[in-house]
């Protein structure tokens, strides 16, 4: 099953779209463990670790940098997606990953093979969409939504809608369609803002 984004309106409709990189098989390769890790990034080469699932033991990877950078520009921590090992294929989850700082390189990344039937933890990312149109300020609560299900059931990204949207007003977690589908457990309050917006303030009111 494919990641979906989602989109909300204010009235809580939404839109359905298909997401960017997980339609393709990401491609790496099997890592020999003589190659040292810093060797390997001097190379332009990401070196990395799947593990989890029916996997006998975990499988050391590389990657190139390119192929990283796309996929965590596109992709986030808890993100489904498909990776290419060779001849292999596996349903993943990006686990964790070490990003530089300063220059944003991805230095390694690891990835938990799905098992069909078991619950993953994983999270939702939040955006908020036309924050320019908000006559007043925004404030985002929460940019990622902890939550447990299984793999077809999960979500990557969620994009709420704020055109409309006027001063005194909030959303909760609870208030998303999938929070209340029964697919997805959630691992936070129900009841936690996502965002809240306020008046502005002059400075002759202050």
């Amino acid at each position: 099953a494919s990641i979906f984004s989602f989109l909300y309106t204010p009235r809580d409709s939404y839109l359905r779209r298909k997401g960017g990189i997980s339609m393709n098989i990401v491609k790496a390769q099997e890592r020999d463990l003589k190659d040292k890790a810093k060797r390997l990034r001097k190379a332009g080469i990401v070196p990395g670790v799947v593990f989890g699932g029916a996997l006998p033991e975990s499988i050391p990877i590389q990657m190139d940098h390119r192929v990283a950078g796309k996929l965590l520009r596109e992709k986030n921590e808890g993100s489904k997606l498909t990776l290419g090992i060779g001849e292999k294929t596996f349903t993943v989850q990006i686990k964790d990953f070490d990003q530089d700082l300063v220059t944003r390189e991805v230095r390694h990344i690891n990835f938990q093979v799905l098992e069909e039937g078991k619950k993953v933890r994983s999270v939702i990312t939040v955006h908020l969409l036309n924050r320019e149109l908000v006559n007043g300020i925004t404030e985002q609560m929460l940019h990622e939504i902890p939550y447990t299900s299984l793999p077809e059931d999960m979500v990557d990204v969620i994009t709420l809608d704020l055109a409309g949207m006027k001063p005194g007003m909030s959303f909760a977690v609870n208030e998303l369609e999938e929070a209340r589908s029964g697919k997805i457990v959630l691992d936070i309050d129900p009841e936690h803002l996502i965002y809240k917006i306020e008046e502005r303030i002059s400075p002759t009111e202050s």
